[in-house]
């Protein structure tokens, strides 16, 4: 369970070791693994967690034939992390969980897509696409995503509305220039002075928020809400 939600109904009927995607949520009726279309995540490690996203293509521009749709609990509360030791507990439980370690990587565009699950939920139906698709590599959706927010930024806590449409265009290339790439860093919870989380405030109905980025002494960095940002900074100051 997460905040109510739960994120996988039947852990010892689930292939884990079967590679990327997971379906993470089995069908209520049968409780086969393929029955239902829905309840897929793609699973990698970065640091100290696991992360769950949503599952895509090698490679932006390719075909993709995925009928797959995602967890439902990612569109509600955005990616999920567990740490190695929770996961390692719940390995003594359930003797079907691989080590962590057999999990891939997680790679820029896991990153990416990570970031673009905590865009305010109208921001991402406006940019035509249902958050739970997978058929989009997240270099793709990203590119329509920070453009519709770049256009809609109406001001940020700390800087300048340019600099933040900066940044915003900084993680996008950051990520587009090698979408394989394994990301060599860690998430955690950013603590002490000198620790600003750059919210950018958004026209739409309503004026939305997202915590999007990070500025620290050292560079920005992508922040997933106000609790966790990813090291080292993806620009160095």
């Amino acid at each position: 369970m997460y905040r109510g939600e739960v994120l996988c109904n039947c852990i010892e009927g689930t292939e884990w070791s079967g590679g990327n995607p997971v379906q993470v949520s089995l069908c209520e009726e049968c409780g086969c693994e393929g029955c239902s279309d829905a309840g897929y995540v793609r699973i990698s490690r970065i640091g100290d967690s696991l992360l769950w996203t949503r599952s895509f293509g090698e490679a932006s521009g390719e075909a993709i034939y995925d009928r797959h749709t995602a967890l439902t609990a990612l569109g509600r509360f955005g990616a999920v992390r567990i740490p190695l030791g929770l996961w390692a507990d719940w390995r003594v439980k359930f003797k079907n969980l691989p080590e962590a370690e057999g999990f891939p990587r997680a790679n820029r565009s896991d990153i990416l897509d990570a970031w673009l699950l905590e865009v305010p939920a109208p921001f991402r139906t406006a940019a035509g696409f249902l958050w739970h698709d997978t058929t989009l590599h997240p270099i793709d959706r990203a590119g329509h995503t920070v453009a519709l927010v770049r256009n809609r930024l109406l001001a940020c806590e700390h800087a300048a509305v340019d600099s933040g449409r900066n940044s915003l265009d900084a993680v996008v290339a950051w990520a587009r220039s090698a979408p394989e790439q394994p990301v060599d860093g860690d998430l955690i919870t950013p603590r002490g002075a000198g620790v600003n989380i750059e919210t950018l405030f958004l026209e739409s109905a309503r004026t939305e928020e997202w915590s999007a980025l990070s500025q620290t002494g050292d560079g920005i960095h992508i922040a997933f809400g106000t609790d966790t940002i990813l090291v080292p900074p993806i620009i160095e100051t």
